[in-house]
């Protein structure tokens, strides 16, 4: 079983930078925050999880226009109910990430610089500094915590008196 960490352990950031910047064009302008984050995840140990995860990177129609397509990276939570179902990973901690397993049929159809770069670019969708990802992630969990709660007080409501 190879799992993220593996895959980044072996190759240097110049072979994924070529990667991004020809997955991503656009994404010359945060080269230096990609490298950043390859670094990190260089030191960062993968967490130890008794849940199962594989990653899932797979070339997409859009829904919008026939003729575009577009990457999509998941993952497939092997004890859920549902292990078929894919689940978005963009908030996900950068640890979780590396502990997740490798796809290997995918790297078949992909290079591994290719893999890696994908999984960089969902990882920092929301930004290239975790501390500032797990903060959006804290600040949209009490929105919706408000939400639903202020949802209910307003059901409460007792609109005959």
């Amino acid at each position: 079983m190879t799992i993220l960490k593996d895959l980044i352990m072996s190759v240097s950031f110049e072979s994924v930078r070529e990667a991004i910047l020809k997955l991503y064009p656009d994404q010359d302008i945060n080269i230096d925050g990609y490298e950043r984050v390859f670094q990190k995840l260089v030191i960062l140990d993968p967490c130890d999880k008794d849940e199962k995860w594989v990653l899932d990177i797979r070339k997409c129609k859009s829904i919008f226009n026939e003729n575009e397509t577009y990457w999509d990276v998941s993952g497939l939570w092997l004890t859920s109910t549902d292990p078929e179902q894919l689940w978005g990973l963009g908030y996900t901690p950068w640890n979780q990430w590396l502990s997740m397993e490798v796809n290997e049929e995918q790297l078949n159809i992909i290079s591994v610089n290719e893999y890696i770069a994908h999984c960089l670019w969902e990882m920092t969708y929301s930004g290239f500094d975790e501390e500032e990802i797990q903060n959006k992630v804290e600040d949209l969990s009490k929105r919706v915590e408000n939400a639903c709660s202020s949802e209910i007080e307003i059901f409460d409501l007792d609109i005959d008196s």
